[in-house]
């Protein structure tokens, strides 16, 4: 079979296209000027039931997704501590206890602590790169089984770039709100809000720059204006 609306080539029995979101059922009709309101609700009926059996599936890659999240701030925080600036900070925590025991236990003896330092700083970097290969490796693995979730069968009515909790939670939220009455209408609902909060940053990131640039040079005129008050005193 074929969907109504898009063309796309469908395996048998399918309810909702995953290309455009089209109910293939004939009791469900994409949400038209003119369209029944009975249609209408119909449609939006047979949509939630379809996201209510999607549930269990979208709580598991919900749970991926805070995992995976997890990791990625764990993966940030031992590379932080693997940076080779910390291989200098043991070698001056070293220097520093050498210099104030030297002329107690002896130069040569305080040296140790030194050289120590050194030491020290390069086996935690070495093992914090370890350790952070070691997350990625988890990371990677958790993807794998997101993925697998999202082509989960029992999502195939959804497309694919809107397998997510955060998508999901919106779309159904549309519908149950009756803001859409459609899987199509709820995705162009959600793809228009998102583009209206990327404008709104957008204009909140310039606003903010061009606010910093105004007060930049409003301090170099500032300054500029007691260097010229006070060369008239020289």
């Amino acid at each position: 079979m074929f969907c109504k609306n898009c063309g796309n080539e469908l395996a048998d029995g399918t309810s909702f296209c995953p290309s455009c979101g089209t109910a293939q059922n004939d009791a469900a009709v994409t949400l038209n000027k003119g369209t029944p309101i009975s249609a209408q609700v119909d449609e939006r009926k047979q949509v939630l039931a379809v996201m209510d059996d999607s549930f269990s599936v979208m709580t598991s890659i919900k749970q991926k997704e805070n995992e995976i999240e997890e990791k990625e701030e764990q993966i940030e925080k031992t590379k932080e501590k693997a940076r080779k600036r910390y291989v200098v900070l043991w070698s001056f925590i070293g220097f520093m206890i050498t210099c104030i025991l030297e002329g107690i236990i002896g130069t040569a003896l305080a040296s140790v602590f030194f050289f120590g330092g050194i030491a020290f700083g390069v086996w935690r970097m070495i093992s914090k790169k370890k350790e952070a290969a070691a997350l990625e490796a988890e990371k990677q693995t958790l993807e794998n089984t997101l993925l697998s979730l999202k082509n989960d069968p029992v999502l195939l009515w959804l497309p694919y770039d809107y397998r997510d909790s955060t998508s999901f939670t919106y779309l159904y939220t549309y519908l149950t709100n009756l803001r859409a009455n459609s899987l199509k209408e709820a995705i162009n609902l959600y793809e228009t809000e998102k583009h209206q909060e990327r404008l709104e940053l957008i204009s909140a990131v310039t606003a903010q720059a061009a606010s910093d640039a105004a007060s930049s040079a409003n301090a170099a005129a500032g300054a500029a204006a007691a260097s010229a008050f006070f060369s008239l005193f020289r």
